[in-house]
């Protein structure tokens, strides 16, 4: 393997905290911050994909969470659909593989059926919007004093 494609790995698993490298002496398994032990490291973002094509407000809101969720120390996976009554309910568990919560922002409420089909196969799916919706649960709503950041530092990745 080359040198350079080694540097390279050494350096993103240090700046991700997974290794630690002491110069001179060794190269060791970054210990376990108790603090951010329950925090998820890895996010799913469902985004439909008419509305991120065709409304900036909406694909404004997806990146700003996209960045939130960058700037607290996870990954981020975004799962774009078109139909998200054919498309998700078709999903498996394995589709989501290595992903400790999936976030929708702004679900319909006739996407009620998606959210408990995610949650049945074993996802915790928390909802963001800025209107209240009926019947979908763990569903945020934001307002100018609790904003996506809010939500998601007190909610969502601090839990």
């Amino acid at each position: 393997m080359p040198r350079a494609t080694v540097a390279r790995v050494y350096r993103r698993l240090c700046a991700e905290h997974i290794l630690r490298v002491v110069w001179g002496a060794r190269t060791s398994l970054e210990p376990t911050d108790t603090t951010r032990r329950n925090q998820p490291r890895a996010v799913g973002l469902l985004v439909d994909l008419c509305r991120f094509n065709s409304t900036t407000d909406y694909r404004d809101s997806i990146l700003k969470l996209q960045r939130e969720i960058v700037r607290h120390g996870a990954w981020e996976r975004f799962f774009f659909f078109a139909d998200a009554d054919v498309e998700i309910l078709g999903l498996k568990r394995q589709d989501f593989q290595g992903l400790d919560i999936v976030i929708w922002f702004s679900p319909n409420p006739s996407n009620r059926q998606a959210v408990y089909r995610l949650r049945d196969i074993g996802l915790r799916v928390v909802c963001i919007g800025k209107q209240p919706s009926c019947g979908i649960p763990d569903y945020h709503v934001l307002s100018r004093r609790r904003h996506i950041g809010v939500i998601l530092r007190e909610q969502i990745l601090n839990r």
